[in-house]
């Protein structure tokens, strides 16, 4: 196993081992961040445990997410500084990350969403088949989302519901015939007794 680090002290270059390397620099520097793109392999998860301000971890999910494989997890910790004012948050402030994600989950529902150009659709959400909320952490499943299809199994045709054709008598019957078996020669007006 191979261990990719970032971290804005010098220091922590120290701490590199034969199957671990350190990257220094500040994880929201765009630029710094397409450097290590260019080293870094596909990775099986990403944990984002860095300096928990709101352009940090959105700006490192923005850059970083591609590089997590497919079936993987990207996970950013200490989410709960989305609500600290010192890490520049607040409750339903927009671009807190907990804002950023929840604005990620309609992209999950895209194939049954009619075109809404306010619904944000990128590489990135093309990729997340799952979002959990958890306290402090957020985790996102990466894999290409397969679109939805619709399927219908069985032989036997169901009438398509109009609740104006829908009549009392019909949907009784049916329902008594489900439960107890009765045959289609079983009498409107025999509604409520039980053979």
């Amino acid at each position: 196993m191979n261990i990719y680090a970032i971290d804005i002290n010098p220091q922590c270059k120290n701490l590199e081992e034969q199957r671990i390397k350190i990257f220094i620099g500040s994880q929201e520097d765009r630029t710094f961040l397409d450097n290590i793109i260019q080293e870094l392999p596909e990775m099986d998860i990403i944990i984002d445990d860095g300096g928990h301000t709101m352009n940090q971890q959105i700006v490192s999910f923005e850059k970083l997410f591609l590089k997590v494989k497919e079936e993987g997890i990207y996970l950013v910790e200490d989410t709960h500084t989305s609500y600290w004012h010192e890490f520049h948050g607040g409750f339903k402030k927009p671009n807190t990350f907990i804002e950023y994600s929840k604005n990620l989950i309609d992209s999950l529902y895209e194939g049954h969403l009619p075109n809404n150009k306010s619904i944000q659709i990128n590489e990135r959400t093309k990729h997340i088949v799952g979002i959990s909320f958890y306290d402090s952490v957020v985790v996102f499943n990466k894999q290409i989302r397969p679109k939805p299809f619709h399927i219908r199994k069985g032989t036997e045709t169901i009438e398509s519901y109009q609740p104006t054709e829908l009549k009392k008598s019909t949907f009784w019957m049916r329902l008594k015939n489900r439960l107890f078996g009765f045959t289609d020669s079983f009498k409107e007006n025999d509604r409520g007794k039980v053979a």
